[in-house]
């Protein structure tokens, strides 16, 4: 792993880094770490036709009008377009509302939102914030069944409230390497604050590149 030691402004680093297909831990401390994302989101739409986009903070819908109020003010657009999303809070949070028919047990709002996403085709969701083998399998066949070129994952941070730095450790292990072999480029952000800073020292020998940007 290459470490890159300087404090950027630009994502000039990270662009060139995407360009040799690297998987990158993104440091940063900026407070206004969404507008990152946004930027980040921004530049891998540039960069690649097919980008798939892992959340566990906000569902995928809400991702794209971020995506929409970005392009209000910004000269460089996302294109909505070229993102597939693994969406990881949406399907968890509706599993919590339940009915039981005939000794069946029916998600009503989860088989409606799954009726929708067969016709627009482009989200999946996860079952589980705990399992590391369920998330690495859904994540990586959506990489291999879309042919992603990019994974953006927001966050391994955020994963902290369900499992072990060691357990996201050894999932990162395995989902990097089969990144390698698919040849697909990837962001990992993380915001350099004391639970953040724990985090990165388990994971980031793990990774191509570290770029810090402030």
């Amino acid at each position: 792993m290459r470490i890159s030691n300087r404090m950027m402004d630009s994502l000039e680093g990270l662009e060139s880094a995407l360009e040799r297909r690297k998987i990158v831990l993104l440091l940063t401390s900026r407070l206004d770490y969404p507008q990152l994302l946004m930027e980040v989101s921004s530049v891998l739409s540039r960069r690649f036709e097919r980008v798939c986009y892992t959340n566990f903070i906000k569902p995928y819908n809400t991702l794209i009008r971020d995506f929409g109020e970005y392009n209000l003010s910004s000269a460089n657009a996302i294109d909505a377009g070229r993102f597939f999303f693994v969406d990881g809070v949406e399907k968890t949070a509706e599993l919590q509302y339940k009915v039981t028919f005939l000794g069946y047990v029916f998600h009503p709002l989860l088989a409606m939102k799954n009726f929708f996403s067969a016709v627009t085709a482009n989200h999946v969701y996860l079952n589980t914030l705990t399992d590391v083998t369920a998330i690495n399998q859904r994540i990586l066949s959506t990489i291999w069944e879309r042919r992603s070129q990019a994974l953006l994952v927001d966050s391994i941070q955020s994963l902290s409230q369900y499992m072990g730095a060691a357990d996201i450790s050894r999932m990162l292990h395995g989902m990097t390497a089969r990144m390698r072999a698919f040849r697909c480029a990837g962001v990992f952000p993380v915001l350099l604050n004391d639970n953040g800073k724990d985090l990165v020292k388990a994971v980031h020998p793990l990774f191509d590149e570290t770029i810090v940007v402030k």
